[in-house]
């Protein structure tokens, strides 16, 4: 049975009643903040429970039409310790990009702004090593996006690039987008 970690908050318990111990052929466990600590700071705290190594991380808050085995073999082949997947989006304002080298490194990330445009953005799906992972501050709150991957970038951070479908459900605007995106 594969193991899943759900990095939940305010009220997790919620969560885990709706789902309980299994869904499927996967196992569940649940790693709930007592108070918010962040995208990165959620993923520290659950570290105990993780059987694998490297971890597949996803955003709860997001959907990518995605081949996660051709993700896994590029980032194996690589032997990265973190890599991102990556969506074109032809308009970035909401996301920021992520600019990366014709071998998939990432170079830097340009916050959000006025301009937009086409351009390659964080899906919100890493395949991250638990030594990198011990690297994130432990007890406080600590973005991935904002803090760690910019920090790890010197350490060989990579972004591959699918053209799959992406949809962010975090707004009730883009949440709204959701049934049609689905039909």
């Amino acid at each position: 049975m594969n193991l899943v970690v759900l990095c939940t908050g305010y009220l997790g318990e919620q969560v885990r009643a709706a789902f309980g111990d299994s869904y499927g052929s996967l196992r569940l466990l649940y790693s709930q903040e007592a108070s918010p600590l962040g995208t990165a700071g959620a993923l520290r705290l659950a570290l105990s429970l993780f059987d694998s190594d490297p971890v597949l991380v996803m955003n709860g808050d997001s959907f990518f039409e995605a081949d996660l085995t051709t993700f896994w073999e590029w980032h194996c082949a690589r032997t990265a310790d973190a890599t991102l997947l990556l969506a074109e989006a032809s308009d970035t304002k909401r996301y920021g990009r992520v600019h990366v080298d014709d071998a998939g490194l990432v170079l830097g990330f340009e916050e959000k702004n006025h301009n937009g445009g086409a351009g390659w953005i964080n899906a919100g799906v890493y395949l991250l090593t638990r030594r990198l992972v011990e690297t994130i501050p432990a007890n406080r709150a600590v973005s991935l996006e904002r803090e760690m991957f910019p920090s790890w970038i010197a350490r060989g951070l990579y972004g591959y690039r699918s053209k799959g479908r992406f949809l962010d459900i975090g707004t009730p605007e883009s949440l709204a987008v959701a049934r049609d995106f689905f039909v």
